[in-house]
């Protein structure tokens, strides 16, 4: 072996990758009304990220402290409207393409929104990415059967 031989010396300093946070979220949620929301949205604001709000509302309209697109009003329990109200919605929030199209990225709080969220993004055919705040499993996506099958494929894609 010659004298000039080298042993490779793992690097001790790491390349950091540089991380995108958003600056503009088009955040879809299922009452403009829900405390849960309005945390989620303050909390959002108070890392410097401006929210546009596509929420449905389940009681009366209440004054929001963000830029709001209304989509319609929902009641808890009634899936047949609500699922009307995801493709009125999603018609709604397409209509509005340019408030959509400059988010940098798309956020939905639960399994309603996110189904209006990509039916918006489709019909405004855009390619912001979706994010799917999953705050539990849904019943739906356990079930065995077609439906189940159905909800588990559209959350995967």
């Amino acid at each position: 072996m010659s004298g000039d031989a080298r042993i490779a010396k793992p690097a001790l300093e790491r390349e950091t990758a540089e991380v995108s946070t958003p600056r503009h979220v088009a955040y879809f949620g299922h009452d403009a009304g829900d405390a849960a929301i309005r945390r989620r949205v303050r909390a959002f604001e108070d890392d410097g990220v401006r929210v546009t709000g596509f929420m449905m509302r389940r009681g009366e309209e209440k004054p929001t402290e963000w830029t709001n697109i209304d989509l319609g009003h929902t009641a808890d329990g009634a899936f047949l409207q609500r699922i009307r109200q995801v493709f009125a919605g999603a018609s709604l929030a397409a209509g509005q393409r340019e408030a959509l199209a400059s988010a940098d990225v798309i956020v939905a709080r639960n399994l309603d929104m996110l189904a209006c969220a990509f039916l918006a993004k489709r019909k405004a055919k855009l390619d912001t990415p979706v994010i799917y705040e999953s705050l539990d499993v849904h019943r739906l996506l356990s079930r065995h059967d077609v439906i189940g099958k159905a909800m588990r494929w559209l959350e995967g894609s």
